[in-house]
């Protein structure tokens, strides 16, 4: 049995870890009660030895990874949140996301290292984003790519950015009538 339940940030003090759980221990507490659990997800050995059956390739770990994080983000809607595929890094306490096909952790990188102490990665791969009181905010969560960056923080989100290759670089803002949050 896979259990996971994730906790508000002011919660997370520690966690019992088995297995291959490394990821989860910023983001789960021990002993907490009830009414402060967000979102509690429960994948069953049942559902993951299902699905290992019908994609034999994954191992259990990978099942047990991705059917936590389809739970989680599906629960994730009925809190004005949605899972964005991007790298999130925040730069003086504001975070910025940057989504591609691919290239964004390279680009991610690049801000890490011009703006030193001053930036750190939220979320290499999957950070939640949620309306809370009106503002747009980005969360780490562990479902970070195969790198495992990921901070368990919550951040006022300024911007997102779309990246796509191109000969030239250029940039321009998105109008807001295409906005999920408006």
């Amino acid at each position: 049995n896979c259990g996971l339940k994730a906790y508000k940030n002011e919660v997370v003090k520690s966690i019992e870890v088995y297995g291959e759980m490394h990821r989860y221990i910023p983001y789960l507490a021990k002993n907490q009660e009830e009414k402060n659990i967000d979102i509690t997800i429960n994948v069953d050995e049942k559902r993951v030895q299902n699905a290992m059956k019908a994609h034999p390739e994954l191992i259990q770990d990978d099942w047990e990874y991705m059917l936590t994080g389809s739970d989680f983000y599906t629960q994730l809607i009925k809190y004005n949140g949605f899972l964005l595929h991007s790298s999130c890094i925040v730069v003086d306490n504001v975070a910025y996301a940057f989504s591609a096909d691919s290239g964004k952790s390279t680009h991610t990188e690049l801000w890490l290292k011009h703006f030193g102490n001053r930036a750190y990665m939220l979320n290499d791969d999957k950070p939640a984003i949620r309306l809370i009181d009106g503002k747009v905010y980005a969360c780490g969560t562990p479902w970070s790519g195969k790198y495992d960056y990921s901070t368990p923080q919550v951040v006022e989100l300024a911007g997102i950015c779309f990246l796509q290759r191109s000969e030239n670089n250029w940039i321009k803002k998105a109008e807001t009538s295409k906005a999920v949050f408006n």
